[in-house]
């Protein structure tokens, strides 16, 4: 589900990432201590808190955060269950070049209801 070069990432350094995250590193550290809150690695599981720093990622310029909350809107993990929102995440990533995108546009098209298309 989520982007595994961060995950393997956050593994390597764990808590690092917690501090680095806080001072406003890159939007690439931000992801990385998403994926370790999400995961529980290095820190205690807490899905809600990963969303938190997904969308620091997604401020910071990040298509792989923006990918992830997308994930988690699919799927109500650490946010309430919304495909709209899942949508516009995966169509931004997209328009980055995030290639798993598109895959979850075309899936998440075809569970949309007439009133949530505008």
């Amino acid at each position: 589900m989520l982007n595994h070069n961060a995950k393997d990432v956050a593994e390597r350094h764990e808590c690092g990432y917690a501090k680095a995250a806080e001072q406003g590193d890159c939007r690439c550290t931000k992801l990385a201590w998403g994926h370790a809150t999400y995961e529980g690695k290095g820190t205690l599981k807490n899905p809600a808190e990963a969303v938190k720093w997904f969308r620091k990622g997604r401020r910071a310029g990040g298509s792989d955060a923006q990918y992830s909350l997308g994930c988690c809107y699919e799927n109500g993990v650490g946010e309430k269950k919304d495909v709209v929102f899942a949508i516009c995440g995966f169509n931004l990533s997209d328009k980055a070049g995030k290639l798993d995108a598109k895959t979850h546009l075309n899936d998440l098209a075809k569970k949309m209801r007439s009133e949530q298309i505008a």
